[in-house]
């Protein structure tokens, strides 16, 4: 099976897995969608009847407002999720993971012209059968993509301990050794164990008798930074790998 799962790494030491959505989940979010914007337009249509003239050149404002913003809107503040996309458990964001923008959501529903041609979103169909990440026409030029919600991972699973603040900043690589060592600590014997914490204790300015304690705590921490960043940033749920 062709592995078409995208994996992208934060500034933080996030490995970000990102899961194209299928045609049959995109469709389906999109038909639910074009539902609920047709009974706005039938129900302005049914108030607006009575303006005459006037009420016609609302209603075809409304259409115009309605059919192209409704997207844009609800992608940019909805966490990239309309009504449709939420029942289908997708969203769209940026390539590289991060939250979709304005521009870029723009760019995507504007194009929905050249993906509906010649007829019935053909070129838009073919586009995402061929593409690796099941991309349109309008998320290629966008830079966006589709996703699965629930396939959305953090690399790391360690054991719980009370978060210990670090006595200083570590690069990013130094993080990824604390991490490396709470995810490995409950297969190491004593001895490597704490030869590993002695280690990774001089990172951080000290060694004590202590330390493979501490250094969970120190993971703890920079896991709940990593976390807190994506609850703020990221446009999809944390489920957690285990």
């Amino acid at each position: 099976m062709i592995d078409n799962v995208a994996h992208h790494q934060t500034p933080e030491g996030i490995e970000l897995s990102l899961v194209p959505a299928g045609i049959t989940a995109r469709v389906g979010a999109w038909l639910l969608d074009f539902c609920i914007r047709m009974a706005l337009l039938y129900g302005l249509r049914m108030i607006l009847a009575f303006f005459d003239e006037f009420g016609f050149g609302l209603l075809l404002i409304s259409y115009f407002l309605i059919d192209w913003f409704y997207p844009v809107v609800f992608e940019v503040f909805g966490r990239g999720q309309t009504i449709g996309k939420k029942q289908f458990g997708i969203q769209v964001c940026q390539d590289d993971g991060t939250p979709i923008r304005w521009q870029a959501s723009m760019t995507r529903n504007l194009l929905r012209v050249a993906d509906f041609l010649p007829f019935a979103f053909f070129a838009g169909i073919i586009s995402m059968l061929f593409h690796r990440s099941s991309k349109r026409l309008g998320d290629i030029v966008a830079g966006t993509m589709v996703v699965y919600v629930d396939n959305y991972r953090v690399g790391y699973d360690i054991p719980e301990r009370p978060p210990i603040a670090l006595p200083m900043p570590l690069q990013l690589d130094e993080q990824q050794a604390v991490l490396a060592f709470a995810e490995r600590v409950d297969t190491l014997v004593s001895q490597r164990e704490f030869e590993l914490a002695g280690i990774l204790g001089e990172l951080a300015g000290k060694s004590t008798s202590q330390m493979p304690e501490q250094i969970l705590g120190y993971a703890n921490t920079i896991i709940g930074f990593q976390q807190d960043t994506i609850e703020k940033s990221s446009p999809v749920n944390i489920t957690g790998q285990g």
